[in-house]
């Protein structure tokens, strides 16, 4: 599932966009998270009109999951080259 999703059959509006990124900011900061360089990165190009919300979450969802792919080899005892190869797909 999205970490962000906004329901319409028409694109939204640039400012619908920016409150979502807001909301989703102030959710993660509520969480105790701080919002990563990629999510800064994937929201600029969303708003720029490069991407979709859908393309953002995915690109969002897709980053999460190689870090907890690489956090998983480590539990695992993986070795430095698996690591890398995982932070290379990023």
């Amino acid at each position: 599932m999205p970490l962000i999703r906004v329901s319409s059959d028409e694109p939204p509006s640039r400012e619908t966009m920016e409150r979502a990124f807001e909301q989703a900011e102030a959710s993660l900061r509520l969480e105790g998270m701080t919002p990563t360089e990629v999510f800064f990165r994937v929201k600029g190009r969303v708003l720029a009109g490069e991407i979709t919300f859908d393309q953002a979450a995915e690109e969002i969802n897709a980053h999460h999951e190689r870090i907890e792919a690489g956090r998983r080899l480590l539990e695992l005892g993986g070795t430095a080259p698996d690591i890398e190869d995982v932070r290379r797909r990023r």
